[in-house]
């Protein structure tokens, strides 16, 4: 006689094999991301940018005669012709230990404007809040789930005949044919065929339940993993760029920092890299080559500062400072021009 299913159930577990690969963790750029859409610029940015330039408008004189005395330079002296880069702040205008995250939340909040509970109403749903609104959708709705082979397999198995279904699940059982056929002919000389089979498919159908809430659990796992290592791995982002007083030699700001945050965090950055082939081919030779790159401005700048100290020299024979300087060629420095 038949066992409600275990049998199969059994001999399905023990001849199913889930394999699960398991990959090496690397920088992605999309767990940087939101997740909701990528902004282009936060309106706080800009709001901040314009309280800045009003209040720096008193300090302009002194804040220029620091630039000059400091041997440094900083990137927002840097004029290009995309886009402009911010002014400078004030400290009262950023505060150093806000957190960036939290302050873009807050602007976003406050320019939506939302009725959840309407939004609930058109649907069926009684809620007064986003975060309510969602709770009951996923409680209403669980996620499909993508079956494996144990689910592929003990559905083919309810998609059998009431007497096939039994036979498979004495065979399972390991009974002996002949034991096999005289059950099934009792069976079905006593009408209990249908009623043994059905026994077995609600077996087979608590399983594939199982199976499935199984699915769900790990793949609300994995996802709640996603979601902690890409906040984590924003806050150590954060954290590393407030820590930057400079790029590259460069001097930034905290506007500039909290800029260059989010031009990472709002997808922006990737958007620009992967936007063409070209694009990818560009940032990656000038990432492979940035030693090679930066030692060769560096070693402009000190050529261009020699050319101008020996443009400035004249005749120690003439006895006239304004007679014509010592210029170098364009094929570089002419010593003849010391000779008398």
């Amino acid at each position: 006689m038949a066992n409600e299913g275990s049998s199969i159930i059994d001999e399905v577990e023990n001849t199913s094999t889930e394999s699960q690969e398991v990959g090496t963790s690397a920088f992605d750029a999309s767990a940087f991301m939101d997740g909701a859409e990528i902004a282009k610029e936060e309106v706080e940015v800009e709001e901040t940018s314009k309280e800045v330039v009003s209040e720096t408008t008193n300090t302009d004189d002194d804040s220029s005669e620091d630039v000059e005395e400091d041997d440094g330079f900083s990137w927002d002296q840097i004029e290009t012709a995309k886009e402009e880069e911010p002014e400078e702040e004030t400290p009262e205008a950023v505060v150093e230990d806000d957190n960036w995250d939290e302050a873009n939340a807050e602007t976003e909040a406050e320019t939506t404007d939302i009725d959840w509970g309407e939004i609930g109403t058109e649907i069926g749903i009684e809620a007064a809040t986003r975060e309510e609104l969602i709770a009951k959708v996923k409680e209403a709705v669980k996620p499909a789930v993508n079956d494996n082979d144990v689910i592929t397999n003990l559905k083919g198995f309810l998609e059998m005949t009431d007497k096939d279904l039994v036979i498979a699940d004495m065979r399972a059982a390991k009974y002996e044919k002949e034991y096999i056929e005289d059950t099934v002919d009792r069976l079905e000389d006593s009408g209990l065929m249908k009623r043994e089979a059905t026994m077995i498919r609600q077996q087979l159908n608590k399983h594939v339940h199982s199976e499935q809430d199984r699915i769900r659990t790990e793949n609300k796992e994995t996802k709640d993993k996603e979601t902690n290592e890409a906040a984590q791995s924003k806050k150590d982002l954060q954290k590393f760029i407030k820590g930057k007083d400079d790029f590259f030699g460069g001097k930034v700001t905290t506007l500039e920092k909290k800029t260059l945050y989010n031009y990472i965090t709002k997808g922006d950055f990737a958007g620009d890299i992967f936007k063409s082939h070209a694009n990818v081919a560009e940032a990656a030779f000038l990432w492979r080559n940035k030693d090679k790159i930066f030692k060769m401005v560096r070693s402009q700048g000190v050529e261009q500062g020699k050319s101008k100290v020996l443009d400035s020299i004249t005749s120690p024979s003439s006895g006239n400072r304004s007679s014509k300087s010592f210029k170098s060629s364009d094929k570089g420095f002419n010593p003849n021009k010391f000779m008398s």
